[in-house]
């Protein structure tokens, strides 16, 4: 040995020099947490059946409309009797002329059937959809001006329960037995 300094053999970069880098750093992490699809699809079922629960999904036959008008929308949330509510508009596939119709309105958000999440559906008071949205077609009826219904009207108050039931149908079901059916999957 000369005593002369040793030059770097290698990078400077090298842990083992002043300046060099950290052996086993920190590596970033991910803290993202995703919730698996079928449960996805299960909080988006137990949401519209919520909704479907408190009678506020409503299933229309048909959105077809030539052209964009707010009008038209409005005219059938008003005659639904949800003007003043916040409508979730869900139909089958992607129409243009229906979203342009309610993107004007202020508490009215259209969209696709497919790209609903559980949080619009909770988000909304009422829920329009489509019925090929649904899978299945609505069959003709014909339409009738709704009688205005009192919330205390009926027996229950205007709930639907067992109570407007006659009281011996009432004690038979309660006394027959519970009837079982194989094969249902």
């Amino acid at each position: 040995m000369t005593g002369k300094r040793a030059q770097p053999q290698g990078s400077r970069r090298a842990p083992h020099f002043v300046g060099g880098g950290t052996v086993f750093g920190p590596t970033g992490r991910k803290y993202v947490q995703e919730v698996p699809r079928q449960i996805r699809a299960l909080a988006r079922k137990s949401a519209l059946n919520a909704r479907a629960r408190e009678e506020a999904l409503i299933v229309i036959d048909n959105f077809s409309y030539d052209k964009p008008s707010t009008k038209q929308l409005l005219s059938l949330t008003e005659a639904l009797g949800v003007a003043g509510k916040k409508v979730l508009v869900l139909t089958d596939g992607l129409k243009q002329n229906v979203f342009l119709s309610g993107r004007n309105l202020q508490r009215t958000h259209v969209m696709p059937y497919s790209d609903v999440s559980t949080y619009h559906i909770l988000w909304s008071d009422v829920v329009l959809v489509e019925s090929n949205a649904l899978g299945y077609q609505l069959e003709g009826v014909d339409e009738k001006p709704r009688a205005a219904r009192s919330k205390s009207s009926g027996p229950c108050g205007g709930r639907i329960s067992t109570c407007a039931q006659p009281a011996t149908s009432r004690t038979a079901a309660a006394t027959s037995p519970p009837r079982v059916t194989a094969g249902i999957s």
